[in-house]
């Protein structure tokens, strides 16, 4: 029977519920943090960047947790399916890439919708043009 202290390591049933309303992501859409995909929002799932398992086993894990518990949002990710199915429960170089995966989901965001909002506007500006540029083969 696990002790009262012991449930800070224990999975909780709205793990994922407290990560999309802390990182509601942008119009439904997430980026794993693993591999960069973009991921829609029933189709993302929610990492744990330190295992469970690890957090129970070894002291080190529960030590980087702090007074934190393991289903903080802190310690939470959105990963893709095929990124969280091979990171399972592994550490390492896994929880260094899932953190450096948070830091960066940010920027990589803005500079996405800065692309999408010039590339949007050169489209619009230059629309009319396109079937011209087509015949002259310029595209």
């Amino acid at each position: 029977m696990r002790t009262k202290h012991d449930q800070r390591y224990v999975r909780s049933g709205d793990y994922r519920s407290k990560y999309i309303s802390a990182h509601p992501g942008l119009k439904g859409y997430y980026m794993c943090a693993y591999c960069g995909r973009i991921v829609p929002l029933k189709k993302m799932e929610v990492d744990h960047i330190i295992p469970i398992n690890l957090v129970q086993r070894k002291r080190r894990y529960r030590w980087v947790i702090g007074e934190g518990d393991v289903n903080d949002v802190k310690n939470l990710t959105a990963s893709c399916h095929k990124c969280n199915s091979k990171k399972s429960n592994k550490g390492g170089v896994w929880i260094l890439h899932g953190q450096a995966g948070r830091v960066l989901q940010p920027i990589i965001w803005c500079v996405f919708v800065m692309f999408c909002a010039v590339y949007s506007y050169w489209f619009l500006s230059y629309a009319p043009f396109i079937p011209l540029f087509n015949a002259m083969g310029l595209i």
